[in-house]
């Protein structure tokens, strides 16, 4: 189990924190919602029993980290009355606890997604994430088994037929039952529970065609106005809130002159490169910016062929805040700078051959390789080339060594 939190909006019900529980052997789980990690005890308390009532066996063992909300009296009674045997995690080392940290990853990245589709308010996320618990028990196979987490803790098959997409439009029909569907009534913005509704799931505020587009269908119209063609259903468009260009445009540009496509070479080390991608989020976890980046894969390098000297200083962090010390004392105006795609600025003393991007590869010449000017991220010397570069500016421009 563990505690995420706090986030930075309150949710429907005022709460901040999310407790998450995890059963090693079927993955399946159980969320909780707090507003103090003070509560975190009491839900453990709440689940533990249920758990225990359902299956008929008493809990062996819980894991968790050393947190305050776990390391408490209050835990170390409970499990001594039960029989518990509670493992803690040693201090900065997630990965004992693996099984819940990777949970609390795919609830948070599927509940993300769920609210941006739908363009929902931030403090939707407790309901987001409740619904993603739920679902992602009865669809998510474990890999040995080939089973669902659900029926592997219930020992029957989930069914899945009353899904309904999270963030639809809905009208409330009768309400005079209490099991049925969470929904949202907008007048009061609070979460009631019913039945008798109508879902509207397939109903989605599509963006209007552009200008453009527009006078081009007037045009296509009015000559076409004598000669009937089959419509096609899939017309494919392109997205207007992920464009390419924010995703690859600015990279296209910085890799200019970076490399030139060859032949392949006999008896030369080729390396692989692959397409890292990355959405660049605000304080509120809203997607701003989506990035690529063209890695080489350096693990793939060979010492003494692809690259000799890799080392490059960089500054410590204390003698960074004696800096900073400094310019407080004397008053000193201070100044950032971020260097634009760093690594693809440097010359490459060795040849050094990479394999064309997957997606980009030449169609005439789908077998050359790239022989590299520059320097790619992922390079073992790139570092130490863009230490080089910016050492003789600065000391052009009459700065010293020390």
């Amino acid at each position: 189990m563990n505690l995420m939190g706090p986030k930075r909006t309150e949710s429907l019900g005022d709460k901040k924190y999310i407790l998450v529980m995890v059963d090693d052997y079927s993955r399946y789980a159980w969320v909780a919602f707090l507003r103090d990690k003070n509560e975190s005890f009491i839900n453990f308390k709440d689940i533990g029993l249920k758990i225990q009532n359902e299956k008929g066996y008493p809990i062996e063992r819980i894991r968790s980290d050393r947190g305050r909300e776990f390391d408490n009296s209050n835990f170390l009674e409970f499990c001594h009355y039960l029989g518990i045997k509670h493992e803690f995690s040693a201090p900065r080392t997630p990965q004992q606890n693996g099984v819940v940290e990777r949970k609390n990853h795919v609830l948070q990245e599927m509940a993300r997604t769920m609210l941006n589709q739908h363009e929902l308010p931030t403090h939707f996320w407790a309901e987001a994430i409740n619904t993603t618990c739920y679902t992602s028990n009865r669809i998510h196979l474990r890999p040995h088994t080939r089973k669902t987490c659900y029926k592997l803790w219930k020992g029957k098959k989930p069914s899945v037929k009353y899904f309904r997409v999270f963030g639809s439009i809905c009208y409330i029909l009768k309400d005079h039952k209490t099991l049925g569907s969470r929904l949202r009534e907008c007048d009061d913005d609070k979460i009631d529970v019913s039945k008798e509704i109508e879902l509207i799931e397939e109903k989605y505020e599509d963006e209007k065609l552009s200008e453009e587009e527009e006078n081009k269908e007037d045009e296509e119209k009015k000559g076409d106005r004598g000669r009937i063609e089959p419509s096609k259903k899939n017309k494919s468009r392109v997205p207007k809130n992920h464009p390419l260009s924010n995703v690859i445009g600015d990279y296209e540009d910085s890799i200019n002159e970076v490399w030139l496509l060859v032949p392949r070479p006999k008896y030369v080390n080729v390396i692989g490169t692959k397409w890292i991608f990355k959405n660049k989020m605000d304080e509120n976890g809203v997607i701003v910016r989506n990035k690529a980046r063209l890695v080489a894969q350096g693990f793939k390098q060979i010492e003494g062929i692809d690259f000799d000297e890799t080392f490059a200083s960089i500054a410590r962090l204390e003698s960074i805040r004696i800096l900073l010390a400094i310019a407080c004392v004397w008053k000193f105006k201070l100044f950032q700078m971020d260097a634009k795609s760093v690594f693809l600025n440097e010359i490459l003393n060795e040849e050094v051959y990479v394999e064309q991007p997957k997606g980009f590869q030449d169609p005439r010449y789908p077998n050359n390789v790239y022989r590299l000017r520059k320097a790619l991220y992922g390079l073992k010397q790139a570092p130490r080339a863009w230490h080089e570069i910016l050492t003789s500016y600065l000391l052009k421009k009459r700065f010293m060594r020390e």
